[in-house]
């Protein structure tokens, strides 16, 4: 039961900060993945110059400018979406959650 919990509390951060950052994600009911919809940031362009085109160049982005890793949603059936693991300790998740924002602050 604890264990449980201390998962529930680690997708509840991780959704809580996706939602704040404006994605559009549903809540995970099992499993300790979650797939927030990138495709509203599709034509941008990260501070290092990378054009985010699709969920590949998104991740690949978040990874080398804020050390954020993430997977591509394409394998998983949707381009739109990256697949995030929340199995991280908390204060892991709220440290990503807010190299995320940072990361998102600095698209242009």
């Amino acid at each position: 039961v604890e264990m449980r919990e201390d998962y529930n509390r680690r997708k509840d951060v991780i959704y809580q900060g996706m939602k704040k950052l404006g994605f559009d994600v549903l809540e995970p009911k099992g499993g300790f993945y979650m797939f927030p919809d990138v495709s509203q940031h599709f034509g941008k362009t990260s501070s290092s110059g990378r054009e985010i085109k699709s969920s590949g160049d998104f991740a690949l982005a978040l990874l080398e400018e804020e050390y954020v890793g993430t997977n591509p949603g394409k394998p998983f059936g949707s381009d739109d979406h990256i697949r995030m693991c929340f199995v991280e300790p908390v204060d892991r998740l709220e440290e990503a959650c807010q190299r995320i924002e940072r990361f998102l602050g600095k698209l242009k």
